[in-house]
């Protein structure tokens, strides 16, 4: 079944406003301390993040996992193509995997059945100058309790020409303490021809504010044209949203 974003009421467009700035805050915070070279293969465990750069690739073994607490696991840099294979765990904060400022390509990221890739705020990050294929048949996630938290599974600040392929599961869940919560399974910044999100998994949002702060929630958000690009859903899409004060807004594909 194909689907295209939901009409938005007049109340959505502070909420999409929002969340392009949470996107923002929450990219922001690569760290880049004791970056090492990805290794060709990664058999066992590990605590220190990794760079993969031009051209470069890494595979995660069943056995192997780079589980960092203070960066994100596995940062994308330079140009051309980086190919993450996944088998594995990755997670790191603010990333699982994320993508250098001023660096560009294109990523090629597969999660195997059975692997996951966790952020505490994304769980994948693909930033502006990139295109991805990503093909995911594991988990792919991020979670986070603060005052005013923005999680996000997977994002593709362009999005342009890049594929998503999910038979997995792909989930966001951000519960502000004290202020706004935003989540998003996937969010997108638009999709031109050969540009697509093809789900036969689950993706899904989940946002709680516990006190006078806003939530909102979405499977997958776009947020520019999705044009002669698609979105196809063969599995399921679901958001949630509670706000204890009120101004709860929620929305499958928005």
């Amino acid at each position: 079944m194909k689907n295209t974003p939901v009409a938005r009421s007049p109340e959505w467009s502070p909420k999409l406003k929002a969340l392009s700035q949470a996107i923002a805050v929450a990219t922001a915070g690569l760290q880049g301390a004791a970056w090492a070279s990805c290794p060709g293969s990664q058999t066992s465990a590990t605590t220190t993040p990794c760079v993969l750069a031009t051209g470069e690739a890494v595979t995660i073994t069943s056995d192997g996992s780079i589980i960092v607490a203070a960066d994100s696991a596995i940062t994308l840099t330079g140009t051309g193509t980086k190919t993450v294979d996944n088998s594995g765990t990755l997670s790191g904060n603010p990333y699982g995997i994320g993508t250098f400022p001023g660096s560009s390509g294109h990523a090629d990221i597969t999660n195997n059945t059975g692997a996951a890739i966790s952020g505490l705020s994304i769980g994948i990050f693909v930033g502006s100058g990139y295109t991805s294929t990503i093909g995911n048949a594991g988990t792919i996630s991020a979670a986070q309790t603060r005052t005013s938290a923005a999680v996000f599974g997977v994002v593709l600040a362009d999005g342009g020409e890049s594929a998503v392929s999910n038979t997995g599961s792909i989930s966001a869940a951000a519960e502000g303490s004290e202020g706004s919560a935003f989540a998003a399974g996937i969010a997108v910044g638009g999709l031109t021809a050969g540009g697509s999100i093809d789900n036969s998994g689950t993706v899904s949002g989940t946002a709680i504010s516990n006190t006078g702060g806003s939530a909102t929630a979405a499977g997958i958000i776009v947020f520019g044209d999705i044009g002669e690009g698609s979105i196809d859903n063969g599995g399921t899409i679901e958001a949630s949203a509670d706000a204890a004060g009120g101004g709860a807004n929620a929305g499958g594909i928005v």
